[in-house]
């Protein structure tokens, strides 16, 4: 996968002793061990290509440059444990699961107002995606591929605007199929996002690629989805700076728009349980799931609620478990249960699943209620 090309390209030393992908020889990585592995395997597959690369007389930004912007994702540092690594993060001011809340309360009022505007980058309607191929599909080793998608629309009424760039892969076909999708994830971006730079206070931990919520009255800022003055949504940061001397903190974010991009509600397939399969004391997912539920416990005040379901039956709120604890194992992660609502078990074998309750629900939590999850009593995924 590119993903773990990436990794094996910036950890490769010759040597073997950068880290888990440091598997090329001398020349062929930039031989740098600070990196958040877990970061790039998290999200391997999400690109949907595999190549072939060397960056011997190739930069980084040549090889998947392209490849990350049409992804809206970068390789990005970050501190994590103390230690300032590479990770691959998120671009987009998409999603749902924000990591800390920002108000006027965190803005710095020194020498200059604590928010002002950036110029973003015109969203492009016209893209041209290029490869070098070898001789497969019926191509000739050498021989440029290109690939292009056009918005119509959009180039019809404001005119074309293009943006060019190369990604490594195998095929023809997987080169057609990423162009296609991912060109169709930016032209039906938000044209209406916004970027700013906000001067908060130095204990704002929001790093590069973290969503986080922000809710703000300045007046430089503009609500298009209330379409009121301040700000009241989701914003990712795509750049931090902090003043060694006076410690203030500037954030670069890249705000929504008009539309409301949410995250699909998570699905946590149920591995193992302690006590009873119809009277569960402890309930193990897997480990991916851990920030999750953490950062949702962590936000209900104590517990919150999850529903149980198995794939393909009728979709429905009678089943429910209240959650008081949530441990990262190491490999797994423990949800502890304080209640059972409703008459039912476990059944690893029938894919026990875990979700969401349904955004109107009583008992939904606001942190809950954010992810995209409308009942409609039909049947369960």
């Amino acid at each position: 996968t590119l993903e773990a090309l990436m990794l094996t390209a910036i950890q490769s030393s010759g040597a073997g002793s950068q880290g888990t992908y440091d598997l090329k020889k001398q020349g062929d990585g930039y031989a740098i061990g600070a990196v958040d592995e877990y970061s790039f395997t998290s999200k391997e597959g999400d690109l949907g290509l595999t190549a072939s690369v060397s960056v011997a007389g190739s930069s980084f930004a040549d090889l998947f440059g392209g490849a990350l912007a049409l992804g809206q994702q970068a390789v990005a540092q970050r501190i994590t444990a103390g230690e300032c690594v590479l990770a691959l993060v998120d671009t987009a001011p998409t999603g749902s699961e924000y990591s800390e809340t920002i108000t006027d309360w965190h803005l710095l009022h020194l020498d200059a107002e604590p928010i002002s505007s950036v110029e973003r980058l015109q969203p492009p309607n016209t893209i041209e995606v290029e490869q070098i191929l070898g001789a497969e599909d019926g191509t000739a080793q050498g021989e440029t591929v290109k690939v292009t998608a056009v918005d119509a629309v959009q180039v019809s009424f404001v005119g074309q605007s293009s943006e060019s760039f190369k990604v490594p892969c195998d095929s023809r076909a997987a080169l057609v199929a990423f162009t296609g999708t991912r060109s169709a994830t930016m032209f039906g971006a938000d044209q209406d996002a916004q970027a700013v730079t906000l001067s908060v206070v130095p204990w704002v931990a929001a790093q590069p690629g973290d969503l986080v919520w922000l809710e703000c009255s300045h007046p430089l800022l503009w609500d298009y989805a209330a379409g009121a003055v301040g700000y009241s949504g989701k914003g990712r940061v795509t750049g931090r700076a902090q003043n060694l001397r006076t410690g203030a903190v500037e954030l670069t974010l890249l705000l929504e728009g008009r539309t409301d991009g949410r995250a699909l509600c998570p699905a946590a397939e149920v591995v193992g349980y302690t006590g009873l399969s119809s009277a569960a004391v402890t309930i193990t997912v897997g480990r991916d799931y851990y920030e999750h539920f953490a950062r949702t416990l962590a936000l209900s005040g104590g517990s919150f609620q999850v529903l149980h379901y198995t794939p393909a039956g009728t979709e429905g709120d009678a089943q429910r478990y209240t959650i008081n604890g949530v441990t990262d194992t190491g490999s797994a992660c423990r949800l502890d249960v304080s209640a059972q609502t409703g008459a039912f078990s476990l059944d690893t074998a029938a894919r026990s699943t875990l979700t969401l309750p349904a955004s109107g629900a009583a008992y939904v939590t606001a942190y809950q209620a954010g992810f995209a999850h409308v009942g409609d009593l039909s049947r369960w995924m």
